[in-house]
């Protein structure tokens, strides 16, 4: 008896889908097909939609690359000359002094003179330099002045 409960059971439960499908059945009679019908009219043409909103812009990107070096310019045209220097003494004055050693108090003289004029030169040649330097001095000193005062103005306007 307990095989035909098994078997009861069996029967009981469902059999779950079918198979799949066989081959499509045979076609029709040859020229047994309906007639072409009509094509129909062609439709109108819609309205056109609304317009989309503008998207937001993106964030800025990176810089690029340097670009190459451009061509050398023309040479520019030549500045104003430069003050004219000192006039030197005339005749034997004038002359560059004895070199080496002297031979006798004449020519140590002659050595001291000279050595003593070259000084001379020379303070004469710094005192120049001096006097220009302190005039350059004053120029950057107005420029100084002058650029600060556009800083504090550009401030100002910023704020």
């Amino acid at each position: 008896m307990p095989a035909t409960k098994k078997a009861a059971k069996r029967r009981s439960v469902s059999q779950g889908e079918r198979g799949i499908p066989g081959p499509p059945g045979p076609a029709g009679v040859a020229g047994a097909t309906g007639e072409k019908g009509d094509t129909g009219s062609r439709g109108s043409v819609g309205s056109a939609g609304e317009q989309g909103e503008t998207g937001v812009q993106g964030e800025t990107g990176e810089q690029g690359s340097d670009g190459h070096q451009g061509l050398k310019g023309d040479k520019g045209s030549q500045g104003a000359g430069g003050p004219r220097g000192m006039t030197g003494l005339p005749g034997a004055d004038g002359v560059i002094g004895p070199a080496g050693r002297a031979a006798n108090f004449d020519d140590l003289a002659k050595q001291m003179a000279y050595v003593d004029r070259s000084i001379e030169n020379i303070y004469n040649e710094m005192g120049t330099h001096i006097t220009r330097m302190t005039q350059l001095q004053k120029e950057l000193d107005t420029l100084r002045e002058t650029v600060r005062r556009l800083a504090t103005r550009t401030t100002m306007n910023v704020n």
